[in-house]
């Protein structure tokens, strides 16, 4: 079993993808939702037919928990994410969608190991090292690394792999305020240690020219 529990949950994806501007008359639409999928898992679905069968088959696909890879999210968590971008923001359908979505991932955290994942890893290194006495990571060196080191379409992109609520919760944002969202929900969450962690990786040369830059 996947994390669609019965036909009735799984219908209402169907439903929901379905309802995307598109989706019910362009084969393009249904393929850009397909892209979630790992283009082996891509070659399993039969040729582009009726809007219903073509979305259920991805959908019953995506929901097979046979084919997730161990330690990564479900290949649904991804379709349903993919879906989510591809709604107009503002809309009801992207409403829906995004608490489709959130339904999903809530699900998913209950069955999965306490340990998943790089951001599961980095949030344990960063409570280990707190634990041991390490300094706090600089407020001023990681909202300049969120202002300076990423343009708009990419914080949204970063938001959207490691931190997906913020990321819904800016969605048209522009940079300035999306940047303070992430920093603040960090803060709030005790995730700022995880979040210098994911930067140091992602900016390494700009996380180290605003390092030296700050010293004295």
């Amino acid at each position: 079993m996947g994390l669609l529990e019965d036909r009735a949950t799984r219908e209402r994806l169907i439903d929901l993808l379905l309802r995307l501007p598109g989706a019910s008359d362009d084969v393009q639409v249904r393929r850009q939702l397909a892209s979630a999928l790992p283009s082996g898992m891509r070659a399993r679905l039969p040729s582009p037919g009726s809007a219903y069968n073509d979305i259920r088959a991805l959908v019953e696909l995506a929901d097979d928990e046979n084919l997730w890879a161990p330690g990564q999210e479900p290949l649904l968590l991804r379709l349903s994410g993919e879906a989510v971008m591809l709604a107009p923001g503002g809309t009801v359908i992207h409403a829906e969608l995004a608490s489709f979505h959130a339904a999903l991932e809530a699900a998913w955290s209950k069955r999965k190991p306490p340990v998943q994942g790089p951001s599961s890893r980095t949030r344990n290194a960063s409570s280990a090292s707190e634990t041991a006495g390490a300094p706090a990571p600089s407020s001023a060196l990681l909202r300049r690394m969120l202002l300076e080191c990423f343009n708009s379409a990419e914080l949204q992109v970063f938001c959207y792999d490691h931190y997906r609520q913020v990321y819904l919760e800016t969605e048209g944002s522009e940079h300035p305020p999306r940047a303070q969202a992430l920093f603040v929900a960090c803060e709030r969450d005790g995730l700022l240690g995880e979040l210098e962690v994911l930067l140091r990786k992602e900016r390494s040369r700009c996380f180290e020219r605003i390092e030296n830059s700050l010293k004295p």
